[in-house]
């Protein structure tokens, strides 16, 4: 097998793995973990059919809400984050293209997180070194669903990466960034559970911002501007997504029997959201499907990034802290944040400004 990649029939054969184990097995604990790996691997397997499952909107809706229904102490946070990421920073440049090889990617992914912390690079270390046929590269052209995926097989402690890459020094910070879900599962197995796996975007893309920086200072600011603004970018996207999906659950109090058939999502959208049905249909989306993890994922992420900048120390203590926590509910797990020190929203009107002056000032200079 050549160096850096990994086949689909190595999946194939972990998940028969998986089933076997899981029809042997008596624990009721380990059985339900078998079969929850093998059912996660088979969710991989299929996805790289060109079928997916066609749900209705009314479908689509009903799931996402009971999805957000347990979380409405977060919805006043996303609504103050879309009103101020609504609009998208405009004129980036464009990446130019890298001859990074595989190597060099995994190199500065490796110096990276050297240069974090040596709590948070013993656990990197844990799944990098198996990178040699754990992690595979491929071409853009061939999935265009995501940046990258983990594949996690706990009863074997290895996990696969699938990086999907643009020929950018993107693919660096996407490799940062799915390390960066190996790493917290590593140093807390419930990570990979609920409650706390909702939050677990926040070390991805705090490890994206200050991966931008890192890069940036070695291959020019330049490359930090714009890969910060990228990023920036979708995520406004899915904010503004998530925004308009609450908009649609607390309109449907308005409804007597709520929503019942595509003709209410026509109304409430015309008469209340300035929204068509196209539109609505698109936020219900596979691709929109629980995005909302990381919207509060970059919230958070933001508020972390400027303490970083002003106390390193100070900032791993608290993404140690966050990571080794053992959340009771969703809610606890926020409550927690905010007695870390985490305040939502504190720094984005300021860390948005900075953003769209630098990128404006980027492209005149591109000009």
């Amino acid at each position: 097998m050549a160096k850096y990649n990994w086949t689909n029939e190595t999946i194939k054969e972990r998940y028969m793995e998986c089933i076997e184990l899981w029809y042997k097995e008596t624990n009721p604990t380990l059985k339900k973990s078998y079969f929850k790996t093998a059912r996660n691997l088979q969710n991989f397997l299929e996805s790289k059919k060109e079928t997916k499952p066609n749900f209705s909107l009314l479908e689509s809706y009903n799931f996402e809400k009971e999805n957000f229904s347990q979380r409405e102490f977060l919805w006043e946070i996303y609504q103050e984050f879309a009103k101020v990421t609504k609009s998208p920073i405009l004129n980036i440049p464009n990446l130019n293209n890298s001859s990074l090889s595989p190597k060099d990617i995994l190199e500065l992914t490796y110096d990276f997180y050297k240069s974090l912390d040596p709590f948070i690079f013993k656990h990197f270390m844990q799944h990098f070194h198996m990178r040699k046929d754990h992690i595979r590269f491929v071409n853009q052209k061939d999935n265009n669903d995501f940046a990258g995926i983990n594949i996690v097989i706990s009863h074997r402690n290895e996990a696969f990466i699938e990086v999907v890459s643009e020929n950018t020094i993107n693919d660096v910070i996407t490799t940062i960034h799915e390390y960066g879900h190996l790493t917290s599962y590593t140093i807390n197995p419930f990570n990979k559970c609920k409650p706390n796996f909702y939050y677990t975007e926040i070390i991805t893309l705090f490890l994206e911002l200050i991966g931008a920086d890192y890069l940036g200072n070695l291959f020019g600011s330049d490359n930090s501007i714009i890969l910060k603004a990228d990023n920036h970018n979708t995520m406004s996207d899915f904010t503004n997504i998530t925004s308009r999906k609450i908009d649609l659950f607390t309109c449907e109090e308005l409804i007597p029997n709520g929503y019942t058939k595509n003709k209410d999502f026509k109304t409430i959208g015309k008469e209340l959201l300035n929204l068509n049905f196209e539109e609505i249909k698109r936020l219900f989306t596979n691709e929109n499907v629980e995005i909302d993890d990381y919207v509060i994922g970059y919230i958070v992420a933001i508020d972390l990034y400027y303490i970083y900048l002003e106390d390193k120390e100070k900032a791993m203590y608290i993404l140690k802290k966050m990571l080794l926590y053992k959340a009771k509910s969703e809610l606890d797990y926020f409550n927690n944040l905010k007695r870390l020190g985490i305040i939502p929203n504190q720094h984005i009107h300021e860390y948005v400004t900075t953003l769209r002056s630098d990128v404006l000032t980027l492209s005149r200079k591109h000009n």
